[in-house]
């Protein structure tokens, strides 16, 4: 649902958001990629400077014990700040983020969720084996057919042109001793005479 009068081209842009919040005047969201906090305002046409305390950009809520199913623990690594090792304040707790569910089109999962990491997505262009060609198969099928048709063509033009040449020269040697042939018979006809 959207409300209220804003200027659209102060929305960020290239990356989705794991929660928005707003208010009259500004709005706030989580960026998916790197967990910072990104303000747009309303109705000013510039933006003002706003670096929130890390605490505001925590990707979930800091709990103890293990993950359980469909979840990992959050790495603060991920968030490439220098000297960071945890988001919570004790060592023995850890946020727990929800697993991915699927890859993106053209990706593959290369390795499942587990307690510690998220499942990562691979380009189906280095699918290599059948553990991923089910989830590839239709992007490789078209791949391999464009390329089946193009070692084909290189065929056909080879073959053609193999056998061409064989004609030809066929062609050449058949006219060739039809010549010495003829030439060998005006000679012996003209050594009689």
């Amino acid at each position: 649902m959207c409300w209220g009068n804003y200027n659209s081209s102060l929305i960020p842009k290239g990356s989705g958001f794991l929660a928005i919040a707003s208010s009259d005047f500004i709005t706030c969201g989580i960026r998916e990629g790197d967990l910072v906090l990104d303000c747009w305002y309303t109705n000013i046409s510039s933006q003002v400077d706003y670096d929130p305390p890390l605490q505001l950009c925590s990707p979930g809520l800091c709990t103890p014990g293990s993950c359980g199913e469909g979840k990992f623990s959050f790495n603060a690594s991920l968030i490439n700040e220098a000297d960071l090792i945890n988001l919570c304040v004790r060592k023995d707790l850890k946020i727990c983020s929800p697993c991915g569910v699927n890859c993106s089109e053209g990706f593959f999962p290369s390795s499942s969720c587990t307690e510690n990491a998220d499942r990562v997505c691979t380009t189906c262009s280095l699918c290599q084996n059948t553990s991923c060609s089910d989830v590839c198969k239709l992007q490789i099928s078209a791949e391999l057919k464009q390329q089946h048709q193009h070692q084909m063509r290189q065929l056909i033009i080879i073959v053609g042109s193999s056998a061409f040449g064989f004609l030809f020269c066929l062609a050449g040697l058949c006219l060739l001793i039809r010549m010495i042939s003829s030439k060998s018979k005006e000679g012996g006809k003209n050594q009689f005479a």
